[in-house]
């Protein structure tokens, strides 16, 4: 989003996901590390512009995970 570099845009605006693996952000379209001995714990969290005013209702959001290994 314009507001969060590790969070992806929702059909609401100013609501965002923000992503997060092992509790660190998850920076959208940067590679990351994983250890191959431990399961990476991967959350989404909803966010918010700070001058976001959000009222109740459904949104929806989506994302892509690529993973490659050698």
């Amino acid at each position: 989003t314009s507001y969060d570099d590790a969070a992806i845009e929702t059909d609401v605006t100013g609501l965002g996901i923000k992503l997060r693996q092992n509790g660190q952000p998850f920076r959208v379209n940067t590679p990351i590390q994983i250890n191959a001995d431990t399961k990476p714990q991967l959350e989404a969290v909803p966010v918010k512009a700070v001058d976001a005013v959000l009222t109740d209702g459904t949104f929806s959001a989506s994302a892509t995970l690529r993973v490659e290994y050698q």
